[in-house]
């Protein structure tokens, strides 16, 4: 009972036998992309598509229980350094329309910005952007830290002129 045992573990662990209920199979990209999403990275055939190029990530930005793609393609979005631009889409009327480009990898945050999840990216510049709703798209709002302000009698001294 016990080599039995073994063997089905071992056949199961290998992928021999195949029990859908305990291990997701990874959805075909072909089923959860729209076609008009595929078209503006290039691909007017989907059945031609190689779904190992697209990354996908589906959120409800905006609250509607209808979720939003954040997508990249690395053979239309990344550089030959590795930096790979994000698109966002969202439905509109049936089709889906580009609403924004994120610069690199990002983070929803709680935050919104007109009803719409404001979008912190970190740059390959290790820079933070927060992308926010514009009521159209989705635009940049640099953040930066804010440097101590001098104190006025600083600058009274001669010898903060000097080098």
């Amino acid at each position: 009972m016990r080599a039995l045992t073994t063997w089905f573990l071992a056949a199961l662990t290998a992928g021999i036998i195949a029990f859908p209920g305990l291990a997701g199979a990874a959805k075909d990209c072909r089923d959860t992309i729209p076609p008009e999403i595929f078209a503006f990275f290039g691909d007017m055939n989907p059945k031609d598509v190689d779904c190992a190029d697209y990354t996908v990530t589906t959120v409800d930005l905006n609250g509607d229980a209808r979720n939003e793609f954040i997508i990249n393609k690395k053979q239309f979005s990344c550089s030959l350094k590795g930096h790979c631009d994000q698109e966002v889409f969202q439905e509109l009327f049936g089709k889906y329309k580009n609403i924004g480009t994120l610069p690199g990898s990002f983070d929803v945050l709680a935050k919104q910005t007109k009803g719409f999840s404001d979008i912190a990216v970190w740059t390959p510049a290790s820079q933070r952007i927060v992308y926010r709703w514009s009521g159209t798209r989705y635009e940049p709002e640099l953040f930066r830290e804010k440097r101590p302000v001098k104190d006025p009698a600083e600058n009274d001294n001669p010898w903060n002129s000097l080098p």
